[in-house]
């Protein structure tokens, strides 16, 4: 967390996050991108619904999420509830996946329909098991998306300030 002493603004920020993520993990990352957007332009790798994280059921990892930004530029989260019978290999590359996701979600994966986006400036929490998307901005502009992630697993890469 040497961000928050470099930038110290942040600290609230970070104190909101920290409150919508329900348990304590060994690793705590923060991750601050300030992006530009032209239209047609995908907020996130992965604008279909997608889980982050490690799928691991007795231990998941917790996120918790601020997005600044004009409606159409603000993640989206699943609204309905999901049930599938998980198989016995998880799916391990993106195009798994987007398979195992489109067959258990029953429905076009880009669909947003299926799903509310979060108000703007509005702190969320969520886990491994919450599905969620990026958008296709609807015109230019920029949003400030910052995201607390915990972790027994995944370790945040350190970057020189």
């Amino acid at each position: 967390m040497d961000i928050l002493r470099v930038y110290p603004q942040l600290e609230p920020v970070v104190a909101a996050l920290s409150n919508v993520i329900p348990v304590q993990r060994k690793y705590l990352g923060l991750s601050v991108w300030s992006q530009v957007f032209e239209p047609m332009d995908t907020t996130c790798s992965d604008d279909g619904w997608h889980l982050d994280g490690r799928m691991n059921p007795d231990s998941p990892d917790y996120y918790g999420l601020i997005c600044f930004g004009a409606d159409g530029f603000r993640t989206m989260f699943y609204k309905g509830v999901v049930s599938a019978e998980l198989p016995d290999t998880l799916p391990t590359t993106p195009e798994s996946r987007r398979a195992y996701f489109q067959k258990a979600l029953a429905h076009d994966l880009s669909d947003e329909s299926f799903g509310f986006e979060i108000p703007n400036a509005t702190p969320v929490g969520y886990s491994t098991f919450d599905f969620h998307k990026g958008r296709v901005a609807p015109q230019g502009g920029t949003r400030l998306f910052v995201r607390l992630a915990a972790s027994d697993f995944i370790r945040p890469k350190r970057i020189r300030l």
